[in-house]
């Protein structure tokens, strides 16, 4: 196998656990024991390495949105757990422990971080679920985001509905500021209005 296959397998790994364990349990199992086998200030440089890694983790789950952002957090809470709970017992190796306390208030505040998140992200799917085509169209105008009669109808799915075309001459409307000052009071939608109101559109 040419080491970017290799390489891909791993991710596919990664990202599969319960299809790798079902169809290559010989490759799994022995990635599992090369790497419990490693030698303890290995694992123990990589837990202190973590924390360096949460800009790059943002950075990927902010290209994302729904389902798979979802996703993408809860695999950060759950590797950070795992550092946390799992090789802090007293079956790892000294060096791995004390790795572990040396960043541990770094990933407690990193975890609780993605917990929030994951939270807010779910709260604001299940908001923007049951917004109307008028209330998608401001709040898109308000963060900024251009609707074209070419993206119009791929953003619209983006919140459960299929008239691009409406989504599209709705935008078109709030893009002129008399059009969205008119229509704020008559399209509330939470979370923005009180910014609106507050002046940060003015």
């Amino acid at each position: 196998m040419k080491k970017e296959e290799v390489g891909d397998l791993v991710n596919w790994i990664i990202l599969n656990p319960q299809l790798a364990e079902k169809y290559y349990p010989n490759i799994v199992t022995g990635l599992k024991q090369r790497i419990w086998k490693s030698q303890p200030y290995k694992t123990a440089l990589l837990i202190q390495r973590v924390p360096q890694l949460f800009p790059d983790w943002k950075s990927k789950a902010d290209e994302f949105f729904g389902i798979r952002k979802e996703k993408i957090i809860k695999e950060y809470i759950e590797l950070l757990s795992i550092i946390l709970n799992d090789f802090d017992s007293s079956n790892e190796h000294e060096i791995i422990r004390e790795a572990v306390e040396s960043v541990r208030l770094e990933l407690e505040e990193q975890l609780e971080f993605w917990k929030k998140e994951l939270k807010y992200d779910e709260i604001n799917n299940s908001i923007e679920s049951k917004l109307t085509i008028d209330q998608i169209a401001l709040k898109l105008y308000y963060e900024g985001e251009t609707v074209t009669s070419e993206n119009s109808d791929e953003i619209i799915k983006k919140f459960g509905l299929t008239s691009g075309k409406k989504l599209y001459q709705q935008a078109s409307f709030f893009s002129k500021r008399a059009n969205w000052k008119f229509r704020l009071i008559l399209t509330p939608i939470p979370g923005i209005l009180t910014p609106l109101l507050n002046g940060n559109m003015v």
